[in-house]
C-alpha cells in the first residue's frame, strides 16, 4: 500500500509539474508547486537555463501596489477563481493546493482569451500570499467585497478595519469608456445553433 500510496504521489507531482510548464511557469514555480527538485524538472522539461530565464519576480505585493488598473483587476479576477475553487475543495489527497492553482488558472486564462494580464508565476505569488501556503507562512492579502459594486478585489490585510473606499472596478468603471473595459474584460462567446423546422 505504500509503495501504491509513493507512485500515486509522484504521478500526480509530475502532472503538476507538466501543467505548470505548459502553462509557462518558471522552474522554480513549477518545483514549488509540484515537489519536484530543480535536477528532476531539468531533466524533463527544461533546459540548464531556465531557472535563469529573465528576471526575478518582485514581490507580489509590491508589484499589485504598482499594477495598472487593468492588471490590478486582473488579478482580482483571478484571486477570486482561486479562492472559490480551494474553498469549495479543502487541499487534501484526493485535491491538492497545486491542482486548485491549476484549474482557477485555467479558467482565468480562458476567460481572458488574449488580454491575459497576470503570468501563471503571478498567479503562484497572489495564492501563496492569499492562503499562506508555499512560499508564505501567513495570509498578507486578502479579497474584500466593496460595498459600493460588490466586486471582490484585493487588499492588504493591515487595510481591513475602516476599509470604505471604492474598488478598483469602481475606479476602472469611472475612468473607462465601455469599450475600453470590454477589450480588458472580453465576454466568453456562445455558440448559437437556430433549429430547422
Amino acid at each position: 500500500m505504500m509503495g501504491y500510496m509513493q507512485i500515486h504521489r509522484r504521478i500526480n507531482a509530475l502532472k503538476l509539474a507538466g501543467a505548470c510548464a505548459q502553462l509557462g511557469a518558471r522552474m522554480g514555480t513549477t518545483s514549488c508547486i509540484s515537489g519536484l527538485s530543480y535536477t528532476s524538472l531539468r531533466y524533463l522539461l527544461y533546459d540548464r537555463n531556465s531557472e535563469n530565464r529573465g528576471r526575478n519576480m518582485a514581490s507580489v505585493v509590491f508589484w499589485y501596489e504598482k499594477a495598472s488598473y487593468a492588471e490590478k483587476a486582473h488579478a482580482c479576477m483571478f484571486a477570486t477563481i482561486f479562492m472559490r475553487i480551494y474553498d469549495l475543495h479543502p487541499a487534501g489527497p484526493h485535491y491538492s493546493a497545486g491542482e486548485a492553482l491549476i484549474d482557477s488558472y485555467t479558467l482565468y486564462a480562458e476567460r481572458c482569451h488574449s488580454t491575459r494580464l497576470v503570468s501563471i508565476d503571478r498567479a503562484f505569488l497572489l495564492a501563496c500570499h492569499l492562503k499562506g501556503i508555499w512560499k508564505q507562512r501567513t495570509t498578507s492579502l486578502l479579497l474584500h467585497r466593496c460595498s459600493h459594486c460588490g466586486c471582490q478585489s484585493i487588499i492588504h490585510r493591515d487595510d481591513v478595519v475602516g476599509m470604505t473606499t471604492q474598488c478598483i472596478f469602481c475606479e476602472i468603471l469611472k475612468k473607462c469608456t465601455y469599450a475600453h473595459v470590454s477589450r480588458l474584460f472580453p465576454l466568453p462567446t456562445r455558440r448559437c445553433t437556430s433549429r430547422s423546422r
